[in-house]
């Protein structure tokens, strides 16, 4: 009798315990594969886009606020620059899936170039590929390339994922929205602890597709942050090569991201 009162303690337990991991919404792997393969179609997905909007930045000691000018071709390559309130440079970037390259004045009334540089230098410090770099614009996974670590539902009927790169320690922790927006990204060290985090609202849909109208970015590190506000947004345009390439006038800085940014 006894035995069978601990078999039947052990079987309540056993059913409670599972039905603890079902509610607390881990996802058997099936699921998983279906979630990581509708991210992965998302990403591989083609679309040129011109976005336009204006951007705040704080770094210590120091405050920014440009107005932003941003040509995406998804999923390959992306530019974006930034304007002083006189329409001055201050920053143009190109980055692809394989390179970045960053122009800044050496010179400029408004803003020191010191700063800009810093501020990108910080962030392009954390261990992420250009690629990553490109998707974290482009309100992507960025799945290629990174190993599966968990997936599991969130209260909200949407998922957390938990993937990190081959060859490194990092980890990028998505919170993805029922409909398989990204809502926020967070970038974690070997120590967990939180390098950069990305966040995406107020999302428009264009052509079948959802893109952020508003981004914040936190290097918890450094106590930066940038947010940026989309403000107009034009779908399908005609984008030449051309606009993908940096006429460097005199007194401006390169700054080449190799690979490993």
């Amino acid at each position: 009798m006894r035995s069978f009162s601990l078999f039947l303690v052990l079987l309540i337990s056993g059913i409670i315990a599972a039905c603890a991991r079902i509610g607390g919404g881990f996802l058997p792997d099936e699921d998983a594969r279906r979630v990581l393969s509708i991210l992965a179609e998302k990403e591989e997905q083609h679309s040129r886009v011109l976005l336009y909007g204006t951007a705040r930045s704080k770094i210590p000691g120091r405050s920014i606020s440009t107005r932003f000018f941003m040509v995406i071709e998804k999923p390959e390559r992306l530019r974006f620059d930034g304007l002083d309130p006189f329409g001055n440079t201050i920053i143009s970037a190109v980055l692809s899936r394989n390179e970045g390259i960053v122009c800044i004045p050496l010179k400029n009334t408004t803003y020191r170039a010191e700063d800009t540089e810093r501020l990108i230098r910080h962030f392009t410090g954390i261990s992420i590929t250009v690629y990553d770099f490109v998707s974290l614009f482009m309100n992507e996974a960025s799945i290629k390339g990174k190993i599966f670590e968990s997936l599991r539902r969130n209260e909200k009927n949407g998922y957390m994922i938990t993937m990190r790169n081959e060859n490194q320690s990092t980890h990028f922790v998505y919170t993805v929205s029922e409909g398989y927006d990204i809502d926020e990204l967070r970038i974690q060290d070997e120590n967990n602890s939180v390098v950069l985090q990305m966040q995406y609202s107020d999302f428009m849909r264009e052509n079948n597709i959802n893109f952020p109208k508003r981004i914040n970015i936190k290097i918890p590190s450094y106590s930066a942050w940038m947010e940026l506000r989309v403000e107009d947004i034009e779908m399908d345009v005609e984008i030449s090569d051309d606009t993908f390439y940096l006429k460097i006038p005199a007194g401006m800085k390169i700054i080449n991201l190799d690979e490993k940014i």
